[in-house]
């Protein structure tokens, strides 16, 4: 084995595609210990790849950081009672509407009511999971703020009409608690305010 066929073996080697059963390493090696030319370009090589493999990792830039920021799972700390009393109105939602579902209500419209139950129950289970994961809590706020707007369009829509009394529909106050409640253990605020400053800055006059 010649310097050339040498290097194209180290080659090999280097980049993990010779075996230690393949002849050629064994006549690599013969050859290695008469060159130290071979042995020294060898050396350089594994060098130069642990370089590239193990180079160090660029700091972010900032929308890097903006954007990990604005994903960070919120601190609840001396907060964590939110978790709690989130967790109490999810159950109670649920309570007060697994006798819609069931349909033991009594209404002319069963299959309505059953509907408005499916939609409560599963708002209170949301509410509870978020409460058990904070971490979920952000996602779950535009649906529960859509349903809870929903609501409350609703009874003012039926109050106005007066096919239904303010203390029946003052049950709907739950609903708007948890979305509170919801919204402050999700971090919404904070994220609000991160939002609006970048917007702020992107919409600002660059300075010459």
């Amino acid at each position: 084995m010649d310097c050339d066929d040498a290097m194209d073996a180290i080659s090999a080697r280097v980049d993990g595609e010779l075996p230690e059963t393949n002849a050629l390493h064994v006549a690599l090696e013969a050859h290695l210990s008469s060159c130290s030319s071979c042995g020294e370009w060898e050396a350089r090589s594994f060098a130069l790849r642990r370089t590239l493999v193990l180079r160090r990792q660029a700091p972010p830039d900032g929308l890097a950081v903006r954007v990990l920021a604005n994903m960070s799972v919120p601190h609840t700390g001396a907060g964590q009672w939110v978790r709690y009393c989130l967790g109490v109105v999810a159950a109670a939602i649920v309570v007060l509407n697994i006798p819609l579902l069931l349909g033991l209500t009594a209404t002319a419209s069963t299959h309505e009511v059953r509907h408005l139950g499916t939609f409560g129950v599963a708002l209170g289970v949301g509410l509870f999971w978020a409460a058990m994961k904070p971490e979920r809590a952000i996602g779950l706020v535009p649906l529960a703020a859509a349903l809870a707007l929903a609501m409350l369009l609703g009874s003012v829509a039926d109050l106005g009409r007066r096919q239904a009394a303010l203390l029946s529909e003052s049950i709907h106050l739950l609903e708007f608690t948890g979305l509170g409640l919801l919204w402050y253990l999700s971090g919404g605020s904070a994220r609000l305010r991160r939002t609006v400053q970048t917007l702020s800055l992107r919409n600002s006059p660059s300075r010459s």
